[in-house]
């Protein structure tokens, strides 16, 4: 059986954190492909992401918190249950949805930092039975500001976060 230390080292885990804790704006669709695409082409077997985000509003958010939080997820699983990660939105949220094959093999202490890196990430966090799920409200601030950078731009800044957190640094401490 695999073992957490196991994981990590197959997956290159590092212990980078997050420098910059500011919240940014954006593009709804860009972030949500960021994270369909790290997921899909890094952790296949594990989980699978799918985006269904079709929005122009923009999003305020800590991508480095929002990072570390999916780190802390996967490590902390380290593949003992499957996670359907689905993304999507209505007219005020973008929403991720987590669900997992099985109850999520995570202790109180390991949860509450998860939830912790969640929040600061800029998302709100409920669990509703076995699924988490994760919103990030639209902003009328956030919609204005967010003509600067493109889908693919936000895209782009959500990915190299992704891997700057996940995978920069020494590796990670279990």
């Amino acid at each position: 059986m695999k073992t957490k230390r196991d994981f990590i080292k197959e997956y290159n885990l590092s212990n980078a954190v997050p420098l910059d804790p500011s919240l940014k704006v954006l593009p709804a669709e860009g972030f949500a492909l960021a994270i369909e695409d790290f997921i899909n082409e890094r952790f296949r077997g594990i989980a699978k992401a799918r985006a269904r985000v079709a929005s122009y509003s923009g999003v305020l958010v800590s991508a480095e918190y929002i990072a570390l939080f999916f780190k802390m997820l996967l490590a902390e699983i380290y593949g003992r249950c499957f996670l359907n990660i689905s993304l999507s939105n209505d007219n005020d949220n973008l929403t991720i949805l987590i669900e997992p094959d099985s109850p999520l093999p995570i202790d109180d202490s390991q949860m509450r930092s998860i939830i912790k890196a969640a929040r600061n990430g800029g998302m709100k966090i409920y669990f509703e039975d076995d699924k988490i799920r994760l919103t990030l409200t639209f902003s009328d601030a956030a919609i204005r500001r967010v003509y600067a950078i493109s889908v693919i731009d936000g895209r782009n800044i959500m990915l190299a976060k992704l891997s700057e957190i996940f995978f920069c640094g020494e590796e990670y401490d279990s």
